[in-house]
């Protein structure tokens, strides 16, 4: 007896790839949601959850997701961050944060920490205000937070491969931000003690 050969019907076999390419097509959206809203959200929730932890003295540090777009900015007393510096002048310092960003109303005149999407859409100085995600730590009014980046607060832009590795270090009352392990520098300190040694040689007395 001879067996007919199984017949594979073209509609059959189309329904099949398409609804393939369909999941496909999910999956992708699906990461591409994951590690643009997802994902950085988490990873304001860890900072600021790391924030909270840090006693005096403390250092911390962690990868952080900021999409490239994105901002992640400090605010105080109320009021707007501000660097008051222009473009040009900005190219005779080592920082790079010449931007204005106005402040959320959900940030009151604490202490605050902002995740905003400024895209191309919005641009940054109304980020917070269109696309924002904030915490305010109401229960700690004379905190503040400094950037080794900026003098005028924190102020970091998503690079181009959205993860870079943030320092923290609790200094009384100060959270410092850094992208180094020397957190804070001790440029300074080291500067301090250059003069001490110069004004003490020029007067004769060598001070141990």
């Amino acid at each position: 007896m001879i067996r007919k050969r199984a017949e594979v019907h073209p509609d059959w076999l189309i329904g099949l790839l398409t609804g393939i390419m369909v999941a496909s097509i999910l999956v992708v959206l699906g990461i591409q949601w994951y590690a643009t809203t997802q994902k950085p959200e988490n990873s304001f929730g860890e900072l600021v959850t790391k924030i909270q932890e840090l006693k005096d003295g403390e250092s911390t540090f962690m990868s952080y997701t900021l999409p490239d777009g994105s901002l992640l900015v400090s605010f105080s007393a109320g009021e707007d961050f501000n660097t008051k510096r222009t473009a040009s002048e900005d190219l005779f310092t080592e920082e790079s944060c010449t931007a204005s960003v106005q402040i959320p109303e959900s940030c009151g005149d604490a202490p605050c920490l902002c995740f905003c999407d400024g895209s191309y859409k919005y641009g940054y100085e109304n980020a917070c205000i269109e696309e924002g995600k904030c915490h305010s730590f109401i229960t700690e009014k004379d905190l503040s937070f400094a950037d080794t980046d900026c003098d005028a607060g924190v102020y970091r832009e998503g690079p181009d491969n959205g993860i870079f590795t943030l320092f923290l270090k609790r200094e009384g009352n100060t959270i410092n931000f850094c992208s180094t392990k020397d957190c804070p520098p001790k440029e300074e300190e080291t500067k301090s003690e250059e003069s001490l040694v110069a004004v003490t040689e020029n007067s004769g007395e060598i001070f141990d």
